[in-house]
């Protein structure tokens, strides 16, 4: 058991404490319990670079799947010429204690780069399919899903279900539509948990789109991390809070490596502090993500 006063000496990140979401939803406290070693998490999106200081060593190759080619080329995925992959990545799994930079949640775990999004942050489902069962294929235990659309893909839906089936939990961004934007996929689709944003004061985030989809809520509001080139900067979206939720997952599956796909949806939102209308809700869906209580007792 870890009180909140261990949070300061939990790492020598020099930005670690710019990180408001280890105040809000504690997830250092738990790496007593593993920091993901063993456990790959799958960043499906523009590409990761695999260079930043802060992601170095932990990134592997990949593959890249662009322009509609819904093939995937290996080896070409540990570039970003975006910079939301690589945002998305440092949430999930920066290093810690190496006296650079952040502390991600998972900072022991593999990321698997897959570039399916173009150099504007744009892209076709087919390719986004391609680079899912890339991942699949590859031996991911966990998928970040950080993009979508108010549209339903068959292709990305059969991809997600087929590494569903073969042992990925798959996680995806409930979108930034706000209250009364579309349903957002493939985060509403069955095989996916559906994670909105939410503020350091615990509010969802202005920009989270509401719907009996969303299955949980993590912080997503002005996050800092890694960006191309070794440097750092901040996004918001429920781009951010996903790979939160990544990495909350990636910490449970190293604590349990048995547990299924099913089993770590289930315990991430049984797990969730209740917030907003009792019980679920369209904005927070089961709560926001709660690392500790998901990870202790595994």
């Amino acid at each position: 058991v870890h009180t909140s006063q261990d949070l300061g000496a939990a790492t020598n990140d020099p930005l670690h404490p710019q990180q408001w979401s280890d105040d809000l939803t504690p997830y250092s406290p738990v790496w007593s319990c593993g920091r993901g070693g063993g456990v790959t998490v799958a960043v499906v999106d523009t590409g990761v670079d695999g260079a930043h200081p802060d992601l170095a060593g932990r990134v592997t190759p990949g593959g890249s799947s662009l322009d509609g080619a819904a093939s995937v080329t290996s080896g070409t995925g540990s570039v970003d010429p975006n910079g939301h992959g690589t945002h998305v990545a440092g949430i999930a799994a920066a290093t810690a204690d190496n006296g650079v930079g952040i502390a991600g949640v998972a900072p022991g775990a593999t990321v698997l780069p897959v570039r399916v999004l173009s150099a504007s942050g744009s892209g076709w489902s087919t390719d986004v399919a391609a680079g899912i069962v890339f991942a699949a294929d590859q031996g991911a235990d966990v998928i970040n899903l950080s993009l979508g659309s108010g549209s339903q893909s068959t292709s990305m839906a059969n991809a997600i279900d087929y590494a569903h089936a073969g042992g990925a939990v798959v996680l995806a961004a409930a979108g930034n539509s706000g209250p009364t934007g579309p349903t957002h996929y493939p985060a509403a689709g069955p095989n996916t948990v559906a994670v909105a944003s939410v503020t350091s004061s615990g509010a969802i985030s202005g920009f989270s789109t509401w719907g009996s989809f969303v299955d949980l809520a993590a912080p997503g509001s002005s996050i800092l991390s890694t960006l191309p080139g070794g440097g750092y900067g901040y996004k918001s979206g429920t781009s951010m809070a996903t790979p939160f939720a990544a990495g909350v997952a990636a910490l449970m599956l190293d604590a349990n490596p048995t547990m299924t796909p099913d089993q770590v949806a289930a315990r991430l939102v049984g797990t969730a502090n209740d917030a907003g209308p009792a019980g679920h809700d369209v904005q927070y869906g089961h709560g926001i993500i709660d690392p500790q209580s998901a990870v202790t007792g595994l």
